[in-house]
């Protein structure tokens, strides 16, 4: 267990420098696309953007976590339910972040790119709750491990399903770095 000793490496999340509200953009749509009537859905729409504002600012820890894979899995669903809005760039639904390293923002009107993102944000919180396990158990050893195979798996699936052009820390060779380092933390 000398080993669990050692410091253990995190990455910093990607931040959001504007607000996207999904309500502005879904309600129209709605009465377009589906002629149904708008109103029904605007607690909804609500909800999604609070989630995504909680989502935003996901705090370093376990319910931050939760959140930004749930506010995945409604990325996922919208795209289902609104499959049209991938590519579409008439929409004025931006989506804004920051890189934390280079300091670099990319704007797209893009689900795919957000959910690129909070993929890559959830890898982040993830090696970085492996790192500030308690490693000097054989539980805590897990654990961390745990959280360092949940961040390989993000990493690997930011670089093999989502394009590798929004940001220069997301090449195919970094991305693929960034996986093996996890395993191997």
């Amino acid at each position: 267990m000398e080993a669990a000793r050692f410091p253990m490496l995190s990455l910093k999340p990607k931040s959001v420098t504007t607000k996207t509200k999904f309500k502005d953009v879904l309600l129209p749509l709605i009465v377009a696309h589906f002629d149904e009537e708008a109103s029904k859905y605007t607690a909804e729409c609500s909800e999604l953007d609070d989630l995504r504002l909680s989502a935003c600012n996901a705090p370093l820890d376990y319910n931050g976590c939760a959140t930004l894979k749930k506010y995945y899995c409604q990325l996922c669903f919208l795209l289902r339910r609104f499959p049209f809005l991938v590519g579409h760039q008439d929409l004025d639904l931006k989506f804004s972040w920051k890189d934390a390293y280079s300091g670099k923002t990319v704007c797209l009107n893009d689900i795919e790119f957000e959910k690129a993102v909070i993929l890559y944000n959830t890898a982040a919180i993830h090696s970085f709750l492996g790192s500030v396990e308690t490693r000097n158990s054989a539980e805590g050893m897990k654990v961390s491990c745990t959280h360092f195979q949940n961040a390989a798996w993000a990493f690997q699936t930011v670089r093999d399903e989502f394009s590798s052009d929004y940001f220069s820390d997301w090449t195919f060779d970094i991305l693929s770095f960034l996986q093996q380092l996890m395993l191997v933390s």
